[in-house]
């Protein structure tokens, strides 16, 4: 289980004094981390010789996690909010290339695996907003007078 392998890690590490090890989790809140045996695990990282830094997505990941276990994990809550453009954090992405020729040339194509989390987050004027501006923008390409992509 993902517990005992978060056991043996800690165990392993105890048995170096002096050293510390620090784990790094990005999007702790993420559809696969949620299962409590996952949840238990980065709790059990917790230790004097271990540390966890983790980022979240949600406002509200506190609720996806069992209080108990929140608690044993003892989470630091800390808004590290940037406001900074989404295009100045993935500046490296194309996300109008769809076709792995496009990504030959080095530019990764964009990982969609999250859009669905994403959705999930939206409230429901905004669902109905991105549903028009997808009908509008297929509406624009079946007339033939969709605008290029930058």
């Amino acid at each position: 289980t993902a517990v005992g392998v978060a056991r043996r890690l800690v165990e392993a590490v105890a048995r170096h004094p002096g050293r510390v090890v620090c784990f790094a989790v990005h999007t702790a809140d993420g559809r696969r981390l949620r299962s409590e045996d996952c949840q238990a695990a980065l709790a059990r990282l917790r230790s004097p010789q271990t540390k966890l830094v983790a980022s979240v997505d949600h406002v509200n990941a506190p609720l996806l996690w069992d209080a108990a276990t929140w608690r044993a994990a003892a989470w630091l809550p800390t808004d590290a909010t940037t406001f900074a453009w989404y295009d100045a954090e993935a500046a490296h992405f194309d996300p109008f290339s769809r076709d792995k020729a496009a990504a030959a040339g080095g530019a990764p194509l964009l990982d969609t695996s999250g859009l669905g989390f994403v959705l999930q987050s939206l409230t429901p004027r905004h669902v109905e907003l991105l549903r028009l501006l997808a009908q509008s923008q297929r509406d624009g390409a079946r007339a033939g007078d969709a605008p290029d992509a930058p």
